[in-house]
């Protein structure tokens, strides 16, 4: 699952009358960029806003610039497969497509993991074969969550040509990512929207000069298809929330403003109050606006149950949809603006009903019939209230558990999609989880305890990676012991006996000392019983026995075991007859796959004729050729194709 996620932009260097310049934004949609900055604004929304303004704020159009995006984190869950590689670039970096831009901008939604890394390693080949200046700022709000390589990447980055002036604007980052991510550049940090845009918009302009001409801006607003002008109209910023009044004249509304992307909220006698959303400002266009203030809508929208849990999902009617302005449905709280949304669905039908999700925050919702007008901006045309409660949550702990330990988790929730059961150390991050598992298996669930001891805590989390409930456990550090001989035959096997937490895929195995940790050669799983035999290598010299966690593959206990040489004896008659048999007493190391054979002399060592296993006994029998010559008995370790020991004999 997760760690705390991020947003990512690339931009390169001013244009210049001489210099091709590529400028790749990557927006990351994450699922925790809907967690919220200390002024109450989701980091998704102030992130879509910013960006936007940059966009907006960018030059003309020109033949040396060229700005694509990429987004990752906006084509499914983090918990579904895949998720870690979802990673598109949806606007190619050729000339300046701000239109494109935009409207793919608003249309992201945060849902995914952060790849990180793999974003990284993806702009590098967007950047093969492109001339000119490439630099990097990247906003985020936390680490990878991906175990991606970021360091790799930045090389990888390098490699493609990329010069790389790296700045990194935090969303309110922990100490533990600043000094991660303080290897690779300058840290800013922002821990609200105003100040988000102001130090991105300094660190962009650092780059490549945003046009800050105020451009005029003319709204015409209409009831029915004629003009009307007696609204009060003000231009609202969503970024720092100060809006401008327009002033009136006859033929509309006007003021001056600086490239971005606004709210027009609408105070009509008539219609009301009405706000249209997502209105961008910008030097490719005329800015001229026009929203129809009809009268009231005669869509409809209600809520099958007044009041449901947060989270949980609901179903709504709705009729009277329009056919135009791709109209769509979501629950939100009703201070929130027209545009905003967390789960939502489109109303493909004039009539029809579609599930929504309930927020995950308690307290008064609507829900939202909304349609994008024509000329810009999203307006709700139809409103129903629904409440959403508290979920009753419990969780059922042991107060004290082994480490390497498997248990169960008995809990009470909601059981909504994706919700899930989660042991993490106390104090991680919300969206963090280790042993986890999905409440629609039931309850309980059953969560494996790391090796590691310390503060822990089960967790009831939603499936967009809210906490509804806690409970504390101490682990107890897991311990083994392994009694053994202190040294063995090389090639043969030694017998172990254990103790320890016997946690699912457990194992004991016997390595050269200096071996990682997770390093194995033979091994046996210690659910098979108390007493194993270990199989040895051929190799001499220093090794040592390891119980090792099939949960992290922790190594928690050594033993030392020296392994001797192989010592082979082969006894049996000097000469016997063709077609006969030949009974052979042996003594050697016993491998799992040990065996003897009869073969000509000289014959390669994976050569074999007649044979038995070692493990059948210390006498055996073999069939004689019936070719007369001179042959050898060979003991042979098949594991290694190796000859330990041979005697030859005469055929006659």
């Amino acid at each position: 699952m997760k760690r705390r996620l991020s947003f990512l932009l690339f931009l390169c260097t001013t244009p210049s009358l001489f210099a091709q310049t590529h400028i790749q934004l990557i927006l990351d949609a994450s699922g925790s960029m809907w967690n919220k900055f200390e002024d109450g604004r989701y980091r998704i929304s102030a992130a879509k806003d910013v960006l936007q303004q940059v966009v907006n704020s960018l030059p003309q159009e020109s033949n040396d610039l060229h700005v694509g995006l990429r987004i990752y984190g906006s084509e499914m869950s983090h918990k579904e497969e895949g998720a870690c590689r979802d990673t598109r670039l949806f606007v190619s970096m050729a000339g300046v497509d701000r239109a494109a831009l935009l409207r793919t901008i608003r249309k992201a939604r945060a849902q995914g993991a952060t790849p990180i890394a793999l974003s990284l390693q993806a702009a590098a080949s967007d950047f093969k074969g492109l001339s000119g200046k490439k630099s990097i700022i990247l906003v985020t709000d936390g680490l990878e969550s991906c175990d991606g390589d970021m360091a790799a990447a930045v090389a990888q980055l390098k490699q493609a040509g990329v010069e790389i002036d790296l700045r990194i604007i935090g969303l309110d980052l922990d100490p533990r990512a600043v000094e991660i991510f303080s290897r690779f550049a300058v840290i800013e940090n922002a821990a609200d929207a105003a100040t988000l845009s102001k130090v991105l918009v300094g660190a962009v302009e650092k780059q490549i000069s945003l046009n800050r001409e105020r451009l005029p801006v003319h709204v015409i607003l209409t009831r029915e298809g004629k003009a009307v002008t007696e609204a009060k109209v003000a231009l609202a910023n969503p970024l720092d929330g100060k809006s401008t009044a327009f002033d009136r004249g006859e033929d509309g509304y006007h003021l001056q403003a600086a490239p971005g992307t606004y709210s027009v909220l609408v105070e009509d006698l008539h219609a009301g109050k009405r706000v249209f959303s997502g209105v961008a400002v910008n030097p490719d266009q005329d800015n001229r606006f026009t929203f129809e203030l009809a009268p009231a809508s005669n869509a409809k929208i209600s809520v099958a149950v007044k009041e449901a849990m947060a989270g949980s999902p609901v179903t709504i009617k709705y009729e009277g949809a329009p056919t135009v302005g791709e109209p769509w449905i979501t629950i939100v709280a009703p201070e929130q603006g027209d545009g905003e949304f967390r789960d939502w669905s489109y109303a493909p039908n004039q009539s029809g009903e579609v599930t929504i999700a309930m927020p995950e925050t308690v307290g008064r919702m609507e829900a939202r019939l909304v349609a994008a007008q024509p000329a810009g901006g999203e307006v709700v045309l139809a409103r129903a209230e629904v409440t959403a409660l508290k979920p009753e949550v419990s969780l059922t702990v042991p107060t004290t558990l082994p480490g390497n330990y498997p248990f169960e988790v008995f809990w009470t929730g909601p059981d909504n999609k994706d919700d899930y059961i989660t042991i993490v150390p106390v104090g991680s991050a919300p969206g963090h989880y280790e042993s986890w598992q999905y409440t629609m298996k039931g309850s309980p669930a059953r969560l494996l305890t790391k090796p590691e001891g310390g503060d822990y805590e089960v967790r009831y989390v939603t499936g967009k990676s809210k906490v509804l409930a806690t409970a504390k456990t101490k682990v107890v550090a897991a311990t083994a012991s392994l009694q053994a001989p202190d040294s063995a035959m090389s090639g043969g096997t030694v017998t172990v006996t254990w103790q320890g937490p016997n946690g699912p895929d457990d194992f004991i195995t016997a390595v050269p000392p200096d071996s990682e940790d997770g390093a194995y050669l033979d091994y046996a799983y210690t659910r098979d019983g108390k007493e194993l035999k270990i199989n040895l290598p051929l190799k001499t010299g220093a090794f040592e026995l390891r119980y090792v966690t099939g949960n992290g593959n922790r190594v928690l206990v050594r033993r030392a075991l020296t392994l001797t040489p192989a010592k082979v004896v082969l006894e049996c008659a000097d000469t016997v007859k063709a077609g006969g048999r030949l009974e052979i007493t042996w003594q050697g190391p016993n491998g799992a796959a040990d065996y003897i054979t009869l073969v000509k002399a000289g014959a390669p060592p994976e050569a074999y004729g007649d044979y038995r296993y070692t493990r059948d006994g210390q006498t055996v029998s073999l069939s004689v050729p019936s070719e007369p010559g001179q042959y050898e008995v060979r003991y042979n370790n098949e594991k290694e194709t190796a000859v330990l020991a041979k005697k030859p004999i005469t055929v006659e």
